[in-house]
């Protein structure tokens, strides 16, 4: 670690202000997925109407599990990390984050 000039504590918080600087670029992505998705299929084959109306209910359904699913589990690993920051934090710590 010395070769980035500091300590674990260093980076991480580092790689916690990344993710927080990128965290508003990823929203605006992230509300228009929908788009997103919709525009990178019609680039890779050609979809009749049943088909792109299957997929966007598809989309909606994904991100509506995602939404309900996996963004609450983000917010409580988010603020385990924050309420952690202060402690020392090492391998082992990192490890029960994700258990």
């Amino acid at each position: 670690m010395a070769r980035f000039g500091g300590s674990l504590y260093s980076l991480v918080a580092a790689a916690l202000l990344c993710v927080a600087v990128l965290s508003s670029c990823t929203g605006i992505v992230y509300n228009r997925v929908d788009w997103v998705v919709s525009w990178y299929v019609s680039d890779l084959v050609t979809l009749d109407g049943r088909q792109k109306v299957a997929l966007s209910r598809l989309v909606d359904k994904t991100m509506a599990w995602h939404r309900e699913t996996e963004l609450p589990r983000y917010v409580t690993l988010l603020e385990r990390l924050a309420a952690e920051s202060g402690q020392p934090f090492g391998a082992a710590a990192l490890e029960a984050h994700y258990q």
